[in-house]
């Protein structure tokens, strides 16, 4: 990952630190202000502009040391950048601002080196450090103080990076090995670990890598929480076995990701049927119907299974929508003759109406128009004008 996304994580992260960190303190100021007519946030002195925060961080010497620490991060010596860094928590005669965006540097660049036990206890130390440059930030017309850099942020993202290049290591040697175990260390695994035994998946072959899946099977039938691991296993192998007992056991979103994945990877005669197990699971029906609407086209039997589902009550409305992805003449006159036929299920004519409202073909258009004269003396025929006149 590069410096720059970091460092964009790392403004995310912000307000995240300042509910852990500053609660209470926000708590007890907006009890002042209830009690103080004449308190207000422009009284806080800690918050500067944002200018003036940005010529306190740049310029002279905090330069060079930027460029220093660029240097150093490229030799790849950590007793050399730890020693560095160490200076710089310790440096007091550079300008507060300087130091906190040297130090937030300094913690990314880090990440980039192989951590030894000294790194690992400085850069915890630096996760801990109390942001000292406020700025104002306006938003919608109100002003708050936040801070203008955050090096205990970017020093807890390369604790992540050193702890997924840490198990990418460790999951990458057991694959090789075709050891057991891999279940039982990454069952408690938490986002560092999960980005790094991904990162392992994709150093091996997909022979190498399905050594694994009579375990894997058994795992997700006994409940364990690996269900992320299996499903990019299946993804990495396009194995429709372990695809579906991903969409047995694993959570929606961990299902969905992979999905959209073998959507590129299966053809359709494999990868119908595994979207069509995840129809019954309310979560994941509504993306795998419209999965199904990316193959209609060249798979007659989706397009069944669209019409199937839309006549049923349990995902009618996200079938109507998915055919109407297709923007399909033949699709556009049978929603139409669904519509215009008074003895049909009146919940199934106002489905058949919302395919033809969610299509933006020139065939659905004309059906509206139809119906619009049609049932001018109907809600349906009503609808229809609405949609027609968008």
């Amino acid at each position: 990952m590069s410096d720059d996304r970091l460092v964009l994580q790392i403004r995310r992260t912000v307000k995240e630190s300042i509910r852990r960190r500053l609660l209470p303190a926000v708590l007890a100021v907006f009890i002042l202000a209830a009690a103080s007519p004449t308190m207000t946030g422009a009284a806080n002195p800690a918050a500067i502009p944002r200018e003036h925060a940005t010529r306190q961080a740049r310029g002279g010497a905090s330069e060079n040391i930027d460029l220093e620490l660029v240097k150093l991060a490229e030799r790849g010596d950590t007793r050399l950048f730890h020693a560095r860094l160490q200076s710089l928590i310790d440096d007091r005669t550079l300008p507060v601002a300087a130091r906190e965006r040297l130090l937030e540097r300094g913690a990314l660049l880090f990440g980039n080196l192989a951590p030894d036990e000294p790194a690992l206890r400085l850069i915890a130390s630096l996760s801990e450090h109390e942001p000292q440059t406020w700025v104002w930030l306006e938003d919608g017309g109100h002003r708050s103080a936040v801070p203008m850099f955050d090096p205990a942020a970017a020093a807890r993202l390369t604790e992540r990076r050193w702890e997924a290049r840490k198990t990418e290591d460790q999951i990458a040697a057991m694959i090789a090995r075709s050891s057991a175990g891999i279940i039982d260390t990454l069952a408690d695994a938490n986002i560092a670990q999960r980005a790094g035994a991904k990162n392992a998946i994709t150093l091996f072959r997909e022979e190498q890598l399905l050594h694994q899946k009579p375990e894997l099977l058994l795992a997700l039938d006994q409940g364990r929480p690996v269900g992320w691991y299996v499903a990019a296993i299946a993804t990495r192998t396009a194995d429709v076995d372990l695809a579906a007992a991903v969409i047995a056991h694993a959570e929606p979103r961990v299902v969905i990701d992979m999905l959209d994945a073998l959507a590129d990877r299966l053809g359709p005669e494999e990868f119908l049927p595994l979207l069509q197990r995840s129809l019954d699971e309310p979560p994941l029906a509504s993306h795998s119907l419209f999965l199904i609407a990316r193959i209609a086209p060249s798979s007659p039997v989706a397009q069944t299974v669209l019409w199937r589902q839309f006549e049923g009550p349990g995902n009618g409305a996200s079938a109507a929508a998915a055919l109407a992805r297709l923007s399909d003449p033949a699709v556009a006159a049978r929603a139409a003759s669904i519509v215009s036929d008074a003895s049909a299920d009146p919940a199934l004519r106002r489905r058949a109406l919302l395919a033809l409202c969610l299509d933006r073909g020139d065939a659905a258009s004309r059906h509206l128009g139809v119906l619009q004269v049609a049932l001018s003396d109907d809600e349906l025929g009503r609808e229809a004008s609405k949609c027609g006149s968008r």
